[in-house]
């Protein structure tokens, strides 16, 4: 009722569809609005778009950030709160479309969580990859900042549990995004994948003392690693390494080998490496994954190789002499 006597006293000079529109909206926090200066009388998908507009990916992670007090936890089960922002800033972009056969071609057979991950990882890569990429590659710049910064947004262990920091989502999910992110730049999305491999191998197949020593850190990317299979003489072929681990008396291994074109050598602090510890086997068996850390004794790294591209990540030989594995 005093809506209504405002309104016809001319207090308020909204139209009516708009003043709807208002009272149906749930409206940005205070502190938000008064934060990115935003007015009280914007609408909420309006307010949305203003903020994804100028923070872009940063507000996903902020948000994220705020849903989840403990690091890398929870992920499923507020991800449809940090999505309905992502919702309304994705379908206020929409109206706004001039390809929208081409936006339906992109996103067709996805679902509507796999929409907005991916509407997340779009905006990163372009606001946080393209526009250094050609950069990173001439000053052959690893940017390690920017890959904690996509783990912020659960991008570091996008297919391990949530109990370990992971986001808990599955290959089909980590294939949308890792599109939408190698659209900004390739060669920082190739390490990212690699990394993600590594922590799901430890979230998989890892002993629990493992877990709890690297994967938690390594889902953030506090640690990052690399994945030791490649060799110089046996390319991606398992089934051909040579690299040994012999097992001794008080049950530790001793490493002895070297693995080449190595992404994220000699900045990486954990290495995940493949190695032959029965040598009697048949080739394809007999082999053992084990984690070495960088500053380990007898790990050395050969000089970056000379690459037509992809040179904000690293690239060279590691090689194990004599490194023992509790």
């Amino acid at each position: 009722a005093e809506k209504e006597k405002e309104t016809e006293e001319g207090g308020d000079s909204r139209g009516e569809g708009q003043g709807k529109a208002e009272a149906n909206t749930n409206p940005i926090p205070c502190s938000i609005r008064i934060y990115h200066n935003i007015p009280t009388t914007t609408t909420t998908a309006t307010a949305t778009m203003m903020l994804w507009r100028k923070e872009g990916w940063r507000l996903g992670a902020a948000v994220g950030r705020a849903l989840l007090p403990n690091q890398g936890q929870g992920w499923k089960k507020t991800s449809a709160a940090l999505c309905s922002v992502v919702r309304g800033a994705a379908s206020y972009a929409a109206s706004y479309s001039t390809s929208s056969s081409s936006a339906c071609h992109e996103t067709f057979g996805l679902t509507e969580m796999q929409v907005e991950f991916r509407e997340v990882a779009r905006s990163f890569a372009l606001n946080e990859l393209a526009p250094h990429s050609a950069k990173w590659d001439e000053t052959k710049h690893f940017p390690v900042d920017t890959l904690k910064q996509a783990a912020e947004l659960g991008f570091g262990g996008i297919y391990c549990q949530e109990e370990y920091g992971g986001t808990g989502l599955g290959r089909e999910d980590a294939a949308v995004i890792f599109e939408a992110l190698a659209y900004g730049d390739i060669s920082f999305t190739a390490y990212l994948t690699i990394h993600n491999m590594n922590c799901f191998v430890l979230d998989t197949f890892g002993t629990q003392q493992q877990k709890e020593k690297y994967l938690q850190r390594m889902t953030c990317m506090e640690l990052l690693s690399s994945y030791c299979l490649t060799e110089p003489n046996s390319g991606s072929d398992a089934a051909s390494l040579e690299t040994s681990a012999v097992k001794q008396e008080d049950g530790s291994y001793v490493l002895n080998g070297a693995k080449a074109f190595i992404s994220g050598a000699g900045t990486s602090d954990v290495y995940i490496v493949m190695a032959r510890t029965d040598p009697g086997a048949d080739k394809a068996k007999g082999i053992t994954c084990f984690v070495v850390e960088k500053d380990q004794e007898g790990v050395s790294f050969g000089k970056p190789e000379k690459k037509l591209g992809w040179n904000s990540q690293p690239t060279c030989v590691v090689s194990f002499d004599d490194v023992v594995v509790p």
